[in-house]
């Protein structure tokens, strides 16, 4: 990208820094490759600061990430609540004099806004922004107890945006006719990061060595996507296979957390808890076979499994439930429709892995890079920065 303009940005997120690594995570840090970002983050809640509140993250205030790259995490004593709607009024005056007392020693002017999820809608028009950018990596309505429609807040978003990002060819289909602008720009990996689970550099860590092979496993935030009904039935059927999960546990709904319990149960199932970024390579290299065991749903049908490309980046055989955003790299990938195909595909995955095939999965992850999904943003952007620049020249 070298020779284009940089610009400044502010990106709206529900997570923290510190958060499981999500496409926002991976999108950012490229893009302060050569570009300055301002990662903000959501106040805390009042019930989060209750006695028994789960520690969202180990944040406070303003951070240097890394060079061009800042978090901002409101303060604690400036909480929202659910009840007194004049209370966070006050509060939220103060919290974003606090955010603009940031961006000003930091000398952002006419920043690009960049707005990953409705619940920050009102930000626009706060910070003098030059564009304000959607993107949109889930279909939030679609999740577990939603009604599937737009909300007032995300039909309000696509209004005001300038442009709109998706993750998937559904979210597209979906929303062409809401917005004024709409590309499609999929999840990505960090290849250079990921590949190197393919070196001597990154070694398999202690608790995965533990684990007897074969080692078939899910590494992301355990929550309602993932078919726990499906990894019981594997366990069951192979007792000499581990089947392991990686990642922070996330389940709120009733019935999934008896399906995670009878899961838990299980003598040859592995649960080894949240990992940090920079440990995620190392502990795809532990594993056999990866998956990407979704229920299929009009959550996941919308969505670009993060994990795929990175899974393939670190050369290993994965499968994966039938996702849209999933069949077209289904020479890469196997599909499974069905728990007994899940069993015969992983079968012959733990004994058909070859070289040729690790080649194939490798090349597919370096064409689908962040980088390559930056320097597609970063086109339409500085194309849209001339069509504005040549108005206002007339």
């Amino acid at each position: 990208m070298s020779g284009d303009k940089s610009y400044d940005f502010i990106s709206c997120q529900v997570d923290y820094w510190d958060s499981p690594w999500q496409n926002r995570h991976g999108f950012l840090w490229e893009l302060a490759k050569y570009n300055r970002v301002f990662f903000l983050s959501p106040p805390f809640y009042l019930v989060d600061l209750l006695p028994g509140g789960r520690k969202k993250t180990n944040l406070h205030g303003f951070n240097m990430i890394k060079q061009n790259l800042y978090s901002y995490v409101p303060p604690r004593y400036l909480p929202y609540n659910y009840r007194f709607n004049r209370i966070n009024r006050d509060i939220e005056k103060i919290r974003n004099n606090k955010i603009q007392k940031s961006l000003k020693a930091l000398r952002f002017e006419r920043p690009i806004l960049l707005i990953w999820h409705p619940n920050y809608v009102d930000m626009i028009g706060q910070f003098n922004e030059s564009l304000v950018i959607y993107y949109k990596y889930d279909h939030y309505a679609g999740y577990i107890g939603g009604d599937g429609g737009i909300s007032p807040k995300e039909k309000k978003l696509f209004e005001k945006a300038d442009m709109v990002l998706v993750t998937a060819q559904g979210l597209y289909d979906l929303h062409k006719n809401d917005c004024k602008e709409i590309h499609l720009v999929p999840n990505g990996v960090d290849f250079d990061f990921f590949s190197k689970a393919m070196t001597d550099e990154v070694q398999i860590p202690p608790d995965m060595i533990e684990i007897p092979q074969p080692r078939i496993g899910y590494i992301g935030v355990i929550n309602e996507k993932v078919d726990f009904k499906l990894l019981t039935f594997l366990c069951k059927a192979r007792p000499s296979w581990s089947i392991v999960l990686v990642g922070a546990v996330r389940v709120q709904l009733p019935e999934f957390k008896e399906n995670l319990k009878e899961l838990q149960q299980q003598k040859n199932c592995y649960f080894l808890g949240k990992k940090e970024n920079k440990q995620v390579p190392s502990y795809i290299k532990g594993l056999n076979v990866c998956m990407m065991c979704y229920l299929v749903n009009e959550w996941t049908y919308y969505g670009y499994p993060l994990k795929m490309h990175e899974y393939l980046a670190c050369g290993k055989p994965s499968v994966s439930s039938d996702l849209p955003e999933v069949r077209p790299y289904s020479d890469v990938v196997m599909i499974a429709h069905t728990y007994e195909q899940w069993l015969d595909i992983l079968d012959q995955e733990l004994s058909h892995a070859n070289v040729g095939n690790i080649n194939k999965r490798v090349i597919v992850a370096n064409n689908n890079s962040w980088a390559s999904r930056v320097n597609q943003v970063m086109t339409i952007i500085n194309g849209i920065a001339e069509i504005k620049k040549g108005n206002s020249n007339q």
